[in-house]
């Protein structure tokens, strides 16, 4: 499972959506379709930062302040949002209140309660990537090929076994965003912005519309490693060395 579907299926499993629903206000169903959105939107944006040395290593400092071994409920549960929204402010920087946008508009959610979202995710984000990064660093170092991707089911019992109680549980189902996806979020993920339908068909060809897809149970775009986190994890390794 690579990290965007782990992190989501985590953040999307039943105990996940209690704690943050409590602290929220808001309803599973929105919660799962701001997730769906936000989870990969974080990781691509983290992997242009992370694309030259400087934003690596800005982001690899920034993980070192986060290496919670607690279960994802416990983690979202004493999540800061403040530093949450810190966090936000950092990977989405100037673009941060048109993609905010872009996310509430597909979500059928207030912009307001998207910030609090993400401020109350991102922490758990970054825990996530953390634990990638040190399973790969030591799958890496102890002479494992790691050129076809990464083996990250050790990173499931870091993170209390949620991923895999999420993969069961989040059923995200066929609950296709309500409108096709925005300009911003298409030109980010490199594609045309694409219908519901062929969302959840799998029918789009690439960018957001093949993202989703992969969310909503089709084939996952393995070939946009920046999408599920294989190209962060790479480029943080490479900065390791």
């Amino acid at each position: 499972m690579n990290l965007m579907n782990m992190l989501t299926s985590a953040l999307t499993s039943g105990a996940a959506l209690k704690a943050l629903s409590a602290k929220t206000g808001l309803s599973e169903k929105q919660l799962k379709m701001i997730i769906a959105i936000a989870v990969p939107l974080l990781l691509k944006k983290m992997t242009s930062n992370a694309s030259n040395q400087s934003g690596a290593t800005s982001l690899l400092g920034a993980l070192t302040q986060h290496q919670s071994k607690k279960g994802i409920p416990e983690q979202l549960e004493s999540a800061d949002a403040e530093d949450g929204s810190k966090i936000v402010g950092h990977i989405l920087g100037d673009e941060r209140e048109n993609l905010v946008n872009e996310v509430a508009a597909q979500a059928g959610a207030d912009p307001k309660d998207v910030n609090i979202v993400l401020g109350n995710i991102s922490p758990t984000v970054m825990n996530g990537l953390s634990a990638a990064t040190e399973s790969a660093s030591a799958q890496q170092s102890s002479g494992v090929n790691l050129s076809d991707g990464f083996d990250l089911s050790d990173v499931m019992g870091l993170l209390g076994g949620a991923a895999s109680q999420g993969s069961s549980q989040a059923g995200l189902g066929q609950e296709a965003p309500a409108s096709g996806v925005g300009s911003l979020l298409g030109s980010l993920f490199g594609g045309a912005p694409a219908s519901a339908g062929s969302a959840s068909s799998g029918a789009a060809s690439g960018g957001l519309g093949s993202l989703f897809g992969s969310l909503l149970g089709a084939s996952a775009p393995e070939e946009d490693h920046s999408v599920n986190g294989t190209q962060l994890i790479q480029s943080l390794l490479s900065m390791m060395k």
